[in-house]
């Protein structure tokens, strides 16, 4: 039940709290896969293009030394996580404001679209899900029969609950955006349509183009300052 009165800043506590709730596992299998790194298996591939190539690296070999570099750093996973999900549990607030009601009304219907991020709070369903699967990859615990069809079930089990957590949150702004603001369906329509493709563009931006130039900084500070 969505609530009657949208306070805007309990609104936005609100969601920076399922922020936090749902991007604290994801952030803590990060922590966990960089822990598991090995250093000198890091360093050999971050060096080995330096003395293949006597001029300068492809385009995209670039990008990927940036990446792997970003993403071998402690703070950046985590960062680019917490930044995916703060945008996301946002990102629904932009359609909420349609032309046709008042600056007080598009601002409690901009508070309550903040609401529509609760079933993030269950992401931990499908990470712990994930993990569990990778793990058992990790420690090769798939080679026998029940293990691969248990490693298989978590699998389908993790990427299936990933997929309803999203399309939930999807569902929800688009119930809420029609019953608050009482808009035109074709706004729902566009909503409907922009809303995963706006999800697609933020987590390429924040885990993919966020850990490049954190990498490329890093390469830049280390082979001119240090």
């Amino acid at each position: 039940m969505w609530p009657r009165v949208a306070d805007y800043r309990e609104a936005q506590k609100f969601r920076w709290l399922i922020a936090l709730i749902a991007a604290l596992p994801w952030c803590i299998a990060s922590i966990v896969c960089r822990a598991c790194v090995d250093e000198a298996g890091v360093a050999q591939m971050l060096q080995a293009p330096v003395g293949q190539f006597n001029q300068p690296l492809p385009a995209m070999l670039d990008l990927a030394i940036c990446a792997a570099v970003g993403a071998h750093l402690w703070p950046v996973p985590s960062l680019a996580i917490l930044l995916f999900f703060a945008a996301l549990t946002g990102l629904a607030s932009y359609f909420f404001r349609p032309p046709g009601l008042s600056i007080p009304q598009q601002n409690r219907a901009v508070a309550m679209s903040f609401y529509t991020c609760a079933p993030l709070a269950v992401m931990f369903i499908p990470c712990a899900l994930l993990c569990a699967a990778l793990l058992m990859a990790y420690w090769e615990h798939t080679v026998h029969r029940t293990e691969f069809q248990i490693f298989v079930l978590l699998m389908i089990s993790g990427a299936g609950g990933l997929i309803g957590v999203l399309f939930f949150h999807w569902f929800s702004a688009l119930h809420l955006l029609k019953a608050a603001t009482h808009c035109s369906n074709t706004r729902v329509t566009v909503a409907a349509i922009l809303l995963p493709v706006l999800c697609l563009c933020l987590a390429f931006l924040c885990l993919v183009v966020f850990p490049v130039l954190c990498g490329y900084v890093a390469l830049f500070y280390y082979s001119h300052v240090l």
